[in-house]
Order: C-alpha cells, then structure tokens, then sequence
C-alpha cells in the first residue's frame, strides 16, 4: 500500500559498552542511527533515535522510532590508570607511607586503600611507624560505568640496623 512503510524489523535487544558511540551499536538493515557519533550514554537502558529508510521509498514511508540500548559498565584498561607500588622503607623512628599513591585519568575514579583485608577502604595511602609487614589491598572505584578494578600489595618497614661504635666504651676518671 503506498503511504505505509514496508515490513521492518525492530531490534529488541541492542547492547552496548559505556564509552561506545552509537556507529559501534549494530543495527538491522535498512536502519540508521540519527546521531552515529553520539555516546550511548550511561549505565543501564538508553534511548537514542534511529531511521528504517525501505528499500522502495516512492512507495513507502520512513520510520524513526527510539531504539532502546542496555549500557553495560566498561573495562579500565592500562591506559586508564597508574597501580601503586610498595616503597623500600627502613624503620626511622617517623611514620611513612607505605606506598606510593596510584593514578587515574578518567573523571570520578579514585583510588581506595585497605590494610585489614577489605573490611574498611579510605582515599589515605596506609601509614606505619613501626617495623613489620602487612598487605595493602588497593582498587580504583567511584564512577558507576566502569568495572571495579585492584590489586594486592606487600608492604612494610624494614628493622634498621644498629652500627657499632669502635671506641673505647671504659668510663673515664679524672
């Protein structure tokens, strides 16, 4: 019937990872996306609207509807965030930090420390006084879109050495 569109397929179950844009988003033939360079967006279910142009377009309309897209959070990648790393420390009689702080390049990730197993995280990078070890646990956390990443670290204090002293240790009369 010319007026109406011809037989199209709507997607019903279109995916897609933060930081994509929707060129990346596949789509039924025929279908294109009105904005191919705009984000999906954020986590969870978007919208973005997309064209079905009929192969026959003298004798069938085209349609634009809203496609539903479900975002599922991204991968950091190496490029994304420096690890910390455990410092070579010698007991001083000061407090120290343990480790030295990890970095991130994407907006609202920080970095979060624990030293009792996962039970407690802070922003603080861990400090000690005293000789010992412990283990640092350190993930990259905040910003809903991305997976959660970590790490695991041994840290510690070294006991210090005492020097000797060579001279003569007699009290001295006078």
């Amino acid at each position: 019937m010319p007026g109406h569109s011809e037989g199209y397929e709507i997607p019903d179950s279109l995916t897609a990872t933060y930081g994509q844009t929707l060129s990346e988003v596949a789509l039924p033939s025929g279908w294109t996306w009105d904005e191919p360079n705009a984000l999906v967006g954020l986590l969870g279910m978007q919208e973005h609207k997309a064209t079905f142009t009929p192969s026959d377009t003298e004798n069938y309309k085209t349609v634009s509807l809203e496609m539903r897209i479900q975002v599922a959070k991204a991968t950091l990648t190496a490029e994304d965030y420096t690890a910390p790393t455990a410092k070579d420390l010698t007991y001083n009689n000061e407090e120290m930090e343990l480790i030295s702080a990890g970095s991130v390049k994407v907006e609202g990730l920080i970095f979060f420390y624990s030293v009792d197993g996962g039970n407690t995280w802070n922003e603080e990078i861990p400090t000690r006084k005293n000789a010992g070890s412990c283990t640092v646990q350190w993930k990259v956390s905040g910003n809903n879109n991305y997976i959660e990443v970590g790490g695991t670290l041994s840290a510690g204090i070294k006991k210090k050495v005492l020097g000797w002293y060579s001279g003569d240790l007699s009290a001295s009369k006078a």
